[in-house]
């Protein structure tokens, strides 16, 4: 039979103390950080499905924030394109107006300066961004889609040289839009269409 010394007994109690003194800081520490697992070695199973808990997380939180934003994309998107319907629809009403007989030079000129107006407020809204990215630039959204050119035709038996106001979409012309002098022959807006047409956009 073994024979249990004092020396023994007084280890054993070493040991229970000193394992009762880590549970006890252990415990400490995760009061104190509200963290269970401090290092991936206290609990490998426990550990490894926290990591893949907190991979889901990210995931989430990246989905409701992509969801988030292109939320306010469209909402942009649809609040720009009602003002460009807008916009339009008086250039429409004032075209309307102008067609009309009755009205004199200055009634004319006044037309034809709210229509240059409704032209820049159009460019402006074509250019529209959302969170520093152009929403009309398709995959090109750092820099603005359109712009104001200008491009000429000479009539070769005038020699009469006619400038036109044009919008271009990333460096093709997107119409022969702007403002024309009703002295303008027919032919050299036709001359000036067939000239840029490979470069129009449908």
């Amino acid at each position: 039979m073994m024979r249990i010394t004092n020396s023994m007994m007084t280890q054993g109690v070493i040991r229970n103390i000193n394992a009762n003194m880590n549970r006890l800081n252990e415990a400490q520490e995760e009061t104190s950080t509200g963290v269970k697992i401090q290092e991936a070695s206290d609990d490998p199973v426990a550990a490894t499905k926290t990591l893949q808990e907190r991979s889901v997380i990210a995931k989430i939180e990246q989905y409701q924030s992509n969801a988030t934003d292109a939320t306010s994309w469209m909402e942009v998107t649809e609040d720009t394109l009602e003002s460009l319907t807008d916009a339009v629809q008086q250039v429409r009403d004032l075209t309307s107006q102008a067609s009309s007989d009755i009205l004199d030079d200055t009634e004319l000129a006044a037309i034809s300066a709210e229509v240059s107006e409704l032209k820049n407020t159009i460019l402006e809204l074509l250019n529209t961004q959302y969170a520093g990215r152009y929403i009309f630039g398709g995959y090109a959204t750092d820099e603005a889609p359109y712009t104001e050119t200008s491009a000429s035709y000479t009539d070769a038996t005038t020699g009469q040289t006619t400038t036109f106001s044009t919008i271009s979409f990333k460096e093709g012309y997107l119409s022969l839009g702007g403002v024309v002098s009703s002295s303008v022959d027919s032919d050299a807006l036709l001359a000036l269409y067939n000239a840029n047409s490979g470069n129009i956009y449908a």
